[in-house]
Parts: C-alpha cells; sequence; structure tokens
C-alpha cells in the first residue's frame, strides 16, 4: 500500500463524512492519526486541485471535483445533451463548423462536434487529442488552468510547439494565456488556410471548463477581418450552454 495516497484517502472520507461544516485541521489531524503539518500539506494539495475546499471559518470541506467525480460521467451526458440544441442553432445561423469541449486529465475532449453544410468545410469529429496549443479551443482550455496545473500540463512537453511557435518559454505562454483571459476570446489562423475563434465556458459548480469554437476556411473570413459579429454569436450560444444546471 502506498502510504502518501493512503492517507490522502483517508483526509477525503473524513471530510466527505464530514458534510457541509466540514472539519478544522486540528479534528482531521486527531481523527486521521497524522501529524497535523502533514495533515496540513495533504489538505493545501486537495485544495489547489479542487479536491477539498476552505470556509471562511478555516474548516475544510469536500471540494467540487470529489462531490462530482461519481457522477462525472453522467454529468457529462447531461451537459453534451444540453448543449446540443444551442450549438445546433449556432450552426444554421452562421453557416460554419462549430465544437464544444472540456478539459479532462490534461486532454481536449470534443463532446459535440456540428459541421457546417458547406461543401468547403471545416471538419471535425467527438474524442479526446491533446492538441490544446493547437487549436483555439486548446488554448481557451489552457488560459482556465491555474498556474500549478498548466506547469504540470508543461512536464514533458517542449517549447515552442509546433502550432504555436511564437510562444517559445513558459513566460511567453502566461502572457499569451493571460491576453486569452483578459478579451475573452482565442482567434487564430492556422496553416493560412483555416480560421477559429474560440470562447470559454465555465461550470464551476460543477467542476468543469470547457470551450466552444467555430471553424471555416480562411476565404470565407470577411475581408477587414473583423470578427464582431461571429463573437457575439459565439459568446451568445456559450453563455445559452453555461445555464445548464444538473
Amino acid at each position: 500500500m502506498i502510504q502518501s495516497i493512503e492517507r490522502c484517502m483517508t483526509l477525503l472520507e473524513l471530510l466527505s463524512s464530514a458534510g457541509p461544516e466540514g472539519l478544522g485541521l486540528g479534528d482531521l489531524a486527531t481523527r486521521s492519526g497524522l501529524k497535523a503539518p502533514t495533515a496540513h500539506n495533504i489538505l493545501a494539495t486537495l485544495v489547489e486541485l479542487g479536491y477539498a475546499d476552505q470556509t471562511s471559518g478555516r474548516h475544510y470541506v469536500l471540494g467540487v471535483k470529489a462531490r462530482q467525480l461519481g457522477n462525472r460521467g453522467g454529468l457529462v451526458q447531461r451537459l453534451t445533451q444540453h448543449a446540443h440544441g444551442p450549438m445546433s442553432e449556432l450552426v444554421q445561423r452562421v453557416q460554419e463548423t462549430a465544437v464544444f469541449c472540456l478539459y479532462e486529465r490534461g486532454k481536449r475532449r470534443t463532446l459535440v462536434a456540428l459541421e457546417s453544410a458547406h461543401a468547403l468545410r471545416v471538419a471535425a469529429q467527438e474524442g479526446e487529442d491533446d492538441r490544446l496549443l493547437s487549436t483555439a479551443t486548446g488554448r481557451v482550455l489552457l488560459s482556465l488552468l491555474r498556474e500549478s496545473e498548466l506547469k504540470r500540463w508543461l512536464v514533458g512537453r517542449s517549447l515552442p510547439d509546433y502550432g504555436w511557435p511564437e510562444v517559445a518559454d513558459l513566460t511567453a505562454l502566461q502572457a499569451a494565456l493571460a491576453q486569452i483571459r483578459e478579451s475573452g476570446h482565442c482567434s487564430f489562423s492556422k496553416d493560412t488556410l483555416i480560421h477559429a475563434l474560440a470562447v470559454p465556458l465555465q461550470f464551476p459548480e460543477y467542476g468543469l471548463r470547457a470551450a466552444l469554437g467555430v471553424f471555416y476556411p480562411r476565404g470565407r473570413r470577411p475581408a477587414d477581418g473583423d470578427d464582431w459579429e461571429l463573437l457575439l454569436r459565439l459568446k451568445d450560444t456559450a453563455a445559452k450552454i453555461m445555464s445548464f444546471k444538473d
């Protein structure tokens, strides 16, 4: 048995049985048989990862991710069903391909992919991939990560990436992602043939982070490069999807 995992699970089980009032550090240390500094370090990590939270009274409670862990599959399925309606309306209006993606386990998971009816269109498919640096929705998903999560995601990866050559190191990546957060969207042209536009969606009560994107042949982009009308439609659709309640 791995001791660190055992200690972590013991604390999670105590938080699960404590209810909404939670438990203080002293109580958790006593009940788990851990020294207070050890319990504190584990709890700090659980809070950082979203599996625990701390109340204003400095009690620890079960975090969003832990509460949703057992029901995540059904939750995502219901969210996917909810997103289909607003996305169908979006595709009918803009006549371009649209995708709805989640950030899961370091990957981009496309839940809904609806293609344009144009003969010349951008293809899209559901499923998982690790193309977060080279897609608009992927970049938006990265912009939603905490700094510690971003650094963990980069382990084993090298910059610059072929899909984002102007981002040469972590500092440049952090600056680029901060710009996406500030503007509320990501817009870029890929391989001079495809233009992509994406916006963030967050479901904090469910611990989910998502992105909604539209992709189309660059030749259909307005001559002045103005994406404003399309961006408004994209944000309106995102707001409809974020109205989801389970």
